[in-house]
């Protein structure tokens, strides 16, 4: 018994989270530490519980850190602290005209802010998972960067007297339902609702003068803007300059299909990224530079019309035979259907997707097909991780740069996968295959996005084997490792059930076992001595068993998101160190 608590006792010591939510049977309770500077201030503080200011704390830096290391319920202050009090737990100035932080453990859902208060600190609000509304005073003027930043408010109002919003302040927020905006802000700056995917409508008066390109970055919300605002207008819950000749943002949230009006000239950066219910969109005649990275997430768009005067939609160019790319675009897995008017002299199509008019590059591909023939003349594929629907993919025999064997697109030589077509459920690699790195890579777009039918590939495939001859891989019930046996590659993302990883294995890639969503558990040999394990979209692992021998753990992904950002925690309910 002390030998197994010694185990898990030194084990739990190198095993590190990093953006998970694990629900599993162990706990920690660490007391509450702070660090000070040489000015009286605190500037870090960790641990979780109740934090006690004596009488010689003169302030609290005002930074996030405050909030993200630690897991604070209740804040008391001395009474003879001469710069700093608390009421009812949070934290204030002595004269109670500043909200310098509520503890982000605290588990109230309302909460008033105290009538003297004028001021909300920067991240005062901070990552508070059960705080679901707040109520502001009249006389509140000013609430700093990120003061509710990844917090679980769902309503808020904004009073008349408030004349500064911080950059980030919402972001985060995807719970966050009502905002009652009464204020008088000339400006909304970056990220002040990134993420707030559940924001339905927003209000914004006269005195908007500016918005930041990416303010609603992500953000489902609709329009609606004071016919007197002299800088922007909105039509039918959508942001344009006053003008009509900029779209500024269409909301994340909203249905159906949308046709950019003949006035408007350009385009914001992110002005339809992440439109999650687009089904069509159409470009009028006057844009000529249409980045498909705009179209990032938009994952029911099922019909894209494009004009005659388009000339841009991305960079790529080759240098020493080496690719670079920009404007890649991710998500579009309901794509269908792509039009370009034959009079446009930059693009063509060809079974359904996007050209260069040359046919040297395929810059989009319609996901949703059930099958995909390439043109012989294509030399780069630009966009093609992504979810698919196809049950083949077919090339010409005539091209020079790419081969379909039994419906899979490989290079020329067969030495690497290009396309892999997502409804194969068995998957025999070929004797001259050298990287199956396609199939390994879980592509994930930034830790600001997950974009549905993005990070998937290969969702369907239950089982791998490998053809005699090739020098690279083997396979061992249907999963991929190297050819001696001591790397695993990759688990099938839709093999069912436990899986053991044989003893003899040394290594394993990252993403092994990453959307392996059909996982229920996993046991981990001794000979793999320092791991990284991915388990980003592993829905049904429950269990996760770790031998004796094992001496670094890096597990990470789990804080898993769906198309509308709203994080749901994997169900891991236990986590073993178990002896040999």
């Amino acid at each position: 018994m002390k030998q197994t608590q010694y185990i898990i006792t030194k084990l739990l010591s190198l095993l590190f989270l990093l953006g998970i939510s694990l629900c599993c049977s162990i706990k920690t309770d660490a007391k509450i530490t702070t660090e000070l500077h040489d000015n009286g201030n605190i500037f870090k503080v960790t641990g979780t519980g109740h934090l006690n200011i004596d009488k010689d704390i003169k302030g609290v830096e005002e930074t996030y850190l405050f909030s993200n290391n630690a897991k604070i319920s209740k804040i008391t202050v001395s009474k003879d602290n001469k710069y700093l009090a608390s009421k009812n737990d949070v934290l204030y100035n002595k004269k109670m005209t500043k909200l310098i932080y509520f503890p982000s453990n605290k588990k109230i859902v309302s909460f008033k802010v105290p009538d003297t208060v004028k001021i909300i600190s920067p991240y005062a609000f901070a990552d508070n998972r059960y705080l679901q509304k707040v109520k502001l005073n009249n006389k509140i003027k000013t609430i700093n960067t990120g003061a509710f930043q990844n917090s679980n408010i769902e309503s808020i109002n904004i009073p008349h007297s408030v004349a500064y919003i911080g950059q980030k302040c919402f972001e985060g927020c995807i719970n966050l339902k009502t905002v009652d905006n009464n204020s008088n802000i000339t400006e909304i700056y970056d990220y002040t609702f990134k993420n707030c995917t559940s924001l339905k409508e927003i209000n914004f008066g006269s005195s908007v003068k500016k918005i930041s390109f990416n303010a609603f970055e992500n953000c489902g919300t609709i329009f609606n803007i004071a016919t007197d605002n002299e800088n922007y207008t909105s039509q039918d819950g959508i942001l344009y300059s006053k003008d009509m000749k900029e779209l500024i943002k269409y909301p994340g949230l909203k249905h159906g299909n949308y046709i950019l009006p003949a006035s408007v000239k350009s385009i914001n950066v992110n002005a339809l990224t992440m439109c999650i219910n687009l089904k069509s969109f159409t470009l009028n005649d006057n844009i000529t530079e249409f980045p498909i990275s705009q179209l990032t997430g938009c994952s029911s768009l099922q019909v894209l019309n494009l004009n005659e005067k388009l000339e841009f939609i991305g960079n790529v160019y080759n240098s020493n035979n080496k690719l670079f790319s920009y404007d890649i675009v991710y998500g579009l897995s309901s794509l269908k259907e792509i039009n370009i008017p034959e009079q446009n002299k930059y693009f063509k199509t060809y079974d359904n997707a996007l050209y260069s008019a040359d046919y040297k590059y395929l810059w989009l591909i319609p996901f949703a097909k059930t099958s995909l023939d390439i043109h012989e003349n294509t030399e780069i594929i630009i966009n093609k991780y992504c979810q698919n629907n196809f049950n083949k993919i077919t090339v010409p025999s005539t091209s020079n740069f790419f081969t379909s064997y039994k419906g899979v697109l490989y290079d020329k030589n067969i030495k690497s996968i290009e396309i892999f077509p997502d409804m194969l459920t068995n998957y025999k690699i070929p004797a001259t295959l050298e990287d199956a790195s396609f199939l390994i890579n879980y592509t994930i777009l930034d830790e600001n996005y997950y974009a549905n039918g993005c990070i998937n590939v290969a969702l369907n495939l239950e089982n791998i084997t490998v053809e005699s001859g090739n020098k690279y891989f083997k396979s061992k019930s249907g999963v991929l490792f190297s050819s001696d046996m001591t790397k695993l590659y990759i688990f099938p993302r839709a093999k069912k059930g436990k899986y053991v990883i044989p003893v003899n294995t040394k290594y394993m890639d990252a993403d092994a076992f990453a959307g392996a969503y059909n996982l229920t558990e996993l046991t981990v040999p001794a000979n793999i001595k320092s791991l990284n394990i991915n388990v980003a979209g592993c829905t049904s692992l429950r269990k996760i068993v770790f031998k004796e021998g094992i001496e670094k753990i890096y597990l990470y992904g789990g804080s898993q998101t769906d198309e509308n950002r709203f994080k749901t925690c994997l169900n891991i309910k236990n986590i073993f160190f178990q002896a040999q």
